[in-house]
């Protein structure tokens, strides 16, 4: 019996000593997907959202408060430049014009009959300069009357089309009071706000391509018209205006569309945003070499329409993980998807 457990004991102690079979062998390997860097360049490429707007655009606003006694034109009538928009009837104005002209008439009568005066040297040479000079503020008065008068017809300043009518015919308006839009589409701008870490690195007259879904024309390129000097103080984001080497087409005002530039800076390559992790020491991405998986630490170097531009941390032929990235760990084994 003494024997019996002797022997057990010691098959007990050599099956202790017998070595393990690795953890996990026989285990499939994870299956990813990967994306090889093949590009670690010293450009990307930027998009902003913007919208097509008219070049030139005016609101036509009453001159003097009165009546609107006609309206001349409706939403989308193309006008020329000088022609009549609309009419006020202002009994302010002409009452004006009436006392300037009566003045007027007043004052070139006087200075008739002193200049009868002053041939004979009846009337010092002071005199004669006083009624010149009221003869001359009561000719511009009435200028100014005539002129107050005109500016009732409300004219549009320039070739293009009816944007907005904004008031009725037949009711009463003030002085300034906005009455028609006109907008000039021959001649169509981008605007687009840049985000403040990013307006630096753009320039005036650098090259563009927009793309608009609306109107399936394709890229259309252009320059970068203006930047804008004062951040807005909700988004901090600058305004920046663009003009289109071609043509507007078919692009209207209000359409929205993207505007893409390359910008220069320092190298990096573009990888999804959704695969860059973060643990306690910093922003890394998940490798793979010779089938295995890495840990490997990057610097993110900024963002861009095609994801996130990685400033250190891989190198051209680096294979990165992006799909299955949630299942892996450094020094696992894995299995490459190549479709």
């Amino acid at each position: 019996m003494k024997r019996t457990g002797i022997i057990l004991a010691a098959l007990l102690i050599l099956a202790g000593c017998a070595p393990r079979q690795e953890e996990g062998a026989g285990r499939a390997p994870v299956t990813v997907k990967v994306e090889k860097i093949s590009d670690v360049s010293a450009t990307s490429t930027v998009s902003y959202v913007g919208t097509a707007e008219a070049a030139r655009s005016a609101v036509v606003s009453a001159p003097n408060s009165g009546r609107l006694v006609s309206l001349e034109v409706s939403r989308g009538d193309k006008v020329s430049a000088g022609q009549e928009l609309a009419r006020i009837e202002s009994q302010t104005v002409r009452s004006t014009l009436q006392m300037a002209e009566a003045t007027l008439a007043q004052a070139r009568d006087g200075h008739d009959r002193a200049m009868q005066v002053y041939s004979s040297g009846s009337i010092p040479e002071v005199q004669m300069v006083e009624i010149n000079t009221k003869l001359s503020q009561a000719e511009a008065a009435a200028e100014a009357a005539r002129k107050a008068l005109d500016d009732c017809t409300l004219r549009a300043p320039f070739d293009g089309y009816v944007a907005e009518v904004m008031a009725s015919e037949s009711v009463q308006i003030d002085m300034f009071e906005p009455v028609v839009r006109i907008m000039d589409i021959s001649d169509i701008i981008i605007r687009f706000p840049v985000p403040e870490s990013e307006i630096n690195s753009l320039y005036v007259g650098q090259e563009i391509t927009v793309d608009v879904a609306a109107t399936g024309s394709g890229a259309l390129k252009g320059r970068i018209l203006s930047k804008g000097v004062s951040a807005s103080p909700l988004s901090h984001s600058y305004d920046c205006t663009a003009s289109l080497d071609a043509g507007p087409g078919r692009l209207m005002p209000g359409m929205v569309c993207e505007v893409h530039l390359v910008r220069d800076g320092a190298p990096g390559a573009i990888v999804p945003a959704s695969i860059v992790q973060t643990g306690t020491d910093g922003r890394y991405l998940w490798t793979v070499e010779d089938g295995v998986v890495s840990k490997t630490p990057v610097t993110v170097g900024g963002y861009s329409g095609r994801g996130v531009i990685i400033t250190e941390g891989l190198a051209e032929g680096d294979l990165v993980i992006v799909e299955g990235y949630q299942k892996v760990s450094g020094g696992m084994k894995v299995s490459i998807d190549e479709q």
